[in-house]
């Protein structure tokens, strides 16, 4: 899709990321609920720009290692001719959205505009399974709220409304020490200098995939990656270092093939019900 693509009408657009189909269902919720128009980040990360035609419009994404992910910082950092719309992100989360919200708010000043209405929603993890989680409960919960976040988008509400402010505010002095965190865990599981910038460590993340005997070489996976990071040769599936982390294709795998150490072994997760052809 090219930036001249992206239909010029008053509807409201919202560009959404989605690994295993929990952001994508929001998007989807949003766009019925304010009669707008989805369009997937990943589709657009060959443009060198990206100029929202509608009057406003939203991002929604998942929070990864308490900040924005990757492809999200590259397409905010695409926008233009963003001065004088009503800007809204929605942030999916499966323990906390860290400082995500602050990351995307700095990004879009830089490119003249302005993050307005700031929205959290909690979703099941994609990676790993909490003691305690009912899947189902949070998925009710989710479709609930967004009915509240809509009606504030409608408002053009400016704010932050999150979900547990008290328990937001505690953890804000650990998001730096997850940074760390996460950059030595990284730096260790790919064998990768850990003082390389997070960003690119994420991306080496991959050197921990793996493929079992159960691989039957569909090529699934090199079709659902979201960052083209998936090249199917006759020994099966190989990751080139770019990678989002998303998990896409450790769980939509059919075979359940796909091992990594950046999710729990035996767990998998994708959006009750997502049907394949919506993630490709």
């Amino acid at each position: 899709m090219s930036e001249e693509s992206i239909p010029e009408n008053d509807s409201v657009q919202i560009f959404y990321f989605s690994g295993t189909g929990n952001s994508l269902r929001i998007a989807e919720l949003l766009s019925e609920k304010l009669d707008g128009e989805i369009i997937s980040i990943p589709s657009l990360k060959d443009q060198k720009k990206v100029i929202p035609r509608s009057g406003s419009f939203g991002i929604v994404f998942p929070v990864y290692y308490a900040d924005l992910p990757v492809i999200v910082k590259r397409f905010a950092n695409k926008l233009e001719g963003i001065g004088d719309k009503y800007i809204f992100a929605v942030a999916t989360y499966g323990g906390d959205t860290g400082k995500s919200l602050k990351t995307l708010s700095e990004i879009i000043k830089s490119r003249g505009g302005k993050l307005s209405g700031m929205y959290e929603v909690h979703m099941p993890q994609n990676g790993f399974k909490k003691p305690v989680e009912n899947i189902d409960k949070i998925i009710r919960n989710a479709n609930m709220r967004m009915d509240i976040v809509s009606e504030k988008i409608k408002s053009e509400y400016s704010g932050r409304f999150i979900g547990y402010k008290i328990k937001s505010v505690l953890l804000i002095p650990l998001y730096f020490l997850l940074g760390s965190l996460t950059k030595k865990g990284i730096a260790e599981l790919s064998g990768s200098d850990k003082n390389m910038d997070i960003d690119e460590l994420i991306g080496m993340a991959d050197k921990s995939f793996t493929v079992n005997e159960k691989c039957n070489y569909c090529g699934l996976c090199e079709r659902i990656c979201p960052a083209n990071n998936i090249k199917l040769e006759k020994d099966g599936p190989v990751w080139l270092h770019k990678c989002e982390n998303c998990l896409a294709c450790y769980n939509f795998c059919p075979q359940m093939a796909i091992e990594t150490k950046i999710a729990n072994k035996g767990y998998r997760y994708k959006y009750p019900g997502i049907k394949i052809d919506k993630m490709l």
